[in-house]
């Protein structure tokens, strides 16, 4: 079983997730005649996908705390459990703001963009009105 197929969180291993010799329920995905059937399953395809609920809360004000994973492009913010969205560095304000960015430290976004199908959520800052 492919990781993304797992879980809807990000999992560094199919431990996290797993144990070998564990029975499971899952979805066949597909069958490949040439490898004797073997199959492609899927955990998640038993469970709600949370990206579909997010697809509509594009604009919503949110809270969430900021993930050890940092990327040369932004941050991510924790904004349910096993969803994660990237706050881009250049909604950072004033210049040089992602320095001060801690991890853990609560963040308050909104929630500018959702690609459910490549499980992606853009944050931004609230616009003050």
């Amino acid at each position: 079983m492919p990781p993304p197929e797992l879980s809807w969180k990000w999992i560094s291993s199919a431990h996290e997730v797993v144990t070998l010799g564990q029975r499971v329920s899952a979805e066949v995905l597909a069958l490949d005649p040439e490898t004797r059937g073997q199959a492609l399953l899927s955990l998640c395809a038993l469970e709600e996908n949370p990206w579909m609920a997010w697809a509509d809360r594009v604009g919503s004000v949110v809270t969430g705390h900021v993930t050890g994973n940092f990327v040369p492009h932004g941050v991510f913010v924790a904004i349910e459990d096993g969803v994660e969205g990237l706050l881009p560095y250049d909604e950072l304000a004033p210049v040089g703001q992602q320095e001060t960015v801690l991890l853990g430290s609560e963040a308050t976004v909104q929630v500018a963009d959702v690609e459910v199908s490549r499980r992606r959520i853009l944050l931004s800052l609230p616009k003050i009105s």
